[in-house]
């Protein structure tokens, strides 16, 4: 004897009716999946307490980022930094720059970065400080910019100091321009043969 024939007819109708009701009450919610998947971006994949980073690049230059607090985002190719110290190292080993900021954002696909807070660069061989409140670095063309109308002091170790907004320092050519609300002078005193 089959299962069905054991139901009555009115067994059978109200057996159809719950079905249909089971099946129409199961649905998936992808919208949370979606949401689940961009809070994840928003996790990162790792944290670092008093981190320490060393880039060896082709050309021989090296870097050091050294940091209290460290984020990695892999899928973001970001790692996001607090309160931190940034060393360029020359082939032979001098120090070319160093840098401080509240909050560095570090791109590991380009190596370009951007810098908030309180930020301090030192340029040891042109005996140059820039401060500032936010400026980003684009490794390939060697560029160090200021967001647009946010002020950057540059003051040289003789007391020299020039401001003003706009930053743009291509550190390749060693130019740097300002684009507005210009003050002061810089003295650059030529060495004597």
């Amino acid at each position: 004897m089959s299962l069905l024939r054991s139901f009555s007819p009115g067994n059978l109708l109200l057996l159809s009716i719950l079905a249909v009701v089971a099946a129409s009450a199961c649905s998936f919610d992808y919208d949370e999946a979606v949401v689940e998947e961009e809070l994840a971006e928003e996790i990162p994949d790792s944290v670092m307490l008093d981190f320490s980073q060393t880039v060896v690049q082709e050309d021989g230059r090296w870097i050091r980022i050294r940091a209290k607090r460290a984020e990695m985002y892999e899928k973001l190719d970001k790692m996001v930094a607090r309160d931190v110290l940034f060393e360029e190292f020359d082939a032979e080993g001098n120090l070319r720059t160093e840098g401080r900021a509240e909050e560095a954002v570090y791109h590991t696909d380009t190596e370009n970065a951007e810098f908030t807070g309180s930020i301090v660069f030192n340029l040891a061989e042109e005996e140059v400080t820039l401060a500032s409140e936010g400026m980003t670095w684009v490794e390939e063309s060697r560029l160090l910019t200021t967001p647009p109308g946010v002020t950057v002091l540059l003051q040289r170790a003789n007391g020299s100091f020039i401001q003003g907004q706009d930053l743009v320092a291509d550190l390749r050519r060693m130019v740097v321009e300002l684009g507005a609300a210009v003050q002061g002078s810089l003295v650059i005193q030529e060495e004597s043969e």
